[in-house]
């Protein structure tokens, strides 16, 4: 499909925690070394994606200054030099921010930036939002073409009027033949018993995920009577301490958990039951690429990706955005109906392998890389 010299790609993922952002840049790192392919991320050292990089022996270009540090330019330029690179792929808005600065100066002729949710929702400042969303404009100014990893993403690209051709749609993908990695016993980590019934939330704990309405809809759950009823969030993030501090408020202390940053993500899913999410924005969340890779049913907001390749009722449970009577409603149907809820489960999985392979995603990638590499569509 490609030529016999493919062109050689730096990958820029400038992320300090982990989510399904680093997810699809290792799996493309995956694919790239698979394929023969030369290339390199660019990543900051110590990081959770260096470590996990390291780990698997993929190529990678650690750098020690902090994200906001000026001297980002000169470890970008010298990853392009070093790499002699044809193609730079920039993940996550910093890393969008820097490469939009430094490719009309040392950059080459690829120019790609992979966008996986809505900057001016997924904030929890307006200013924030907008400051975020000029590294995009920045991007389109300098000549980038974008990836969006669900077709709302492409449709929020264009209302900063990005044409349509500059825009590639590439699903994120998952290998459902992986089996997950042995995890220890999520329900003795906590002290629950044995029959209790787990909801469960995996990802950044950050105001993107609006994980106080996860906590309260629990909440409400617990008073009307659920006492099988357990939370598990597994994850690290900035507002730890204030849900910690929410689920003491509200006396659910013993019946939440929190497990931290976890390797071992799809082992803890396999042991829930229900995974629940609340997120303000989200182009299409790896998090539930992972419950279907264990058919594990999945409740979420109708929002962003997952409204346009899940049914409701069928392979997942949808709720209007900020509807927590309705979440509630359906969190007592999960434990209600368990029969149910497990053919969601595995109509979720056989949905995701039909439609959301990692494969295919690879290829679509690849072949971006390769058309601009070529520079096909060069501005």
């Amino acid at each position: 499909m490609w030529s016999s010299q493919p062109p050689s790609v730096l990958i820029v993922a400038l992320a300090k925690g982990f989510g399904g952002v680093n997810v699809r840049v290792q799996q493309t790192a995956q694919g790239l070394a698979g394929a023969g392919w030369p290339y390199a991320v660019m990543v900051l050292q110590g990081s959770p994606l260096h470590k996990a990089l390291d780990t698997q022996g993929l190529a990678c270009i650690p750098v020690s200054h902090r994200r906001a540090d000026p001297r980002q330019l000169l470890h970008l330029r010298d990853a392009l030099r070093r790499l002699n690179a044809d193609v730079i792929d920039a993940h996550n808005v910093q890393s969008q921010f820097w490469a939009a600065l430094c490719a009309p100066i040392w950059g080459p002729r690829g120019r790609l930036a992979s966008v996986h949710t809505n900057y001016r929702v997924a904030n929890e400042s307006k200013l924030k939002g907008w400051v975020h969303e000029q590294a995009l404009r920045l991007c389109k100014r300098a000549g980038f073409r974008f990836l969006a990893v669900s077709g709302t993403i492409a449709d929020y690209l264009d209302t900063l009027s990005i044409p349509s051709g500059h825009i590639t749609l590439s699903h994120n993908g998952v290998d459902l033949d992986v089996v997950p990695a042995p995890a220890g016993s999520l329900r003795q980590e906590f002290g629950w018993p044995e029959e209790c019934h787990v909801f469960a939330f995996a990802g950044r704990l950050e105001y993107q995920k609006n994980l106080p309405m996860l906590i309260t809809a629990f909440a409400d759950l617990v008073q009307r009577g659920a006492p099988r009823a357990r939370l598990c969030l597994i994850g690290e993030g900035g507002k730890r301490a204030e849900l910690e501090a929410q689920v003491a408020e509200l006396g659910l202390t013993g019946r939440v958990g929190f497990t931290g940053y976890r390797c071992d993500v799809l082992g803890l899913l396999s042991q829930a039951d229900v995974m629940c999410l609340t997120s303000h924005a989200e182009g299409l969340p790896y998090v539930m690429l992972e419950a279907a890779q264990v058919s594990l049913p999945v409740i979420s907001p109708k929002i962003d990706g997952a409204a346009e390749l899940f049914e409701d009722g069928r392979d997942i449970l949808f709720y209007p955005p900020g509807d927590h009577a309705h979440l509630v409603a359906l969190m007592a149907r999960a434990l209600d109906q368990p029969d149910d809820m497990r053919s969601i489960g595995h109509s979720m999985r056989d949905r995701v392998g039909q439609a959301m392979s990692l494969d295919a995603m690879i290829r679509v990638t690849l072949d971006c890389y390769s058309r601009l590499g070529r520079g096909h569509g060069e501005p």
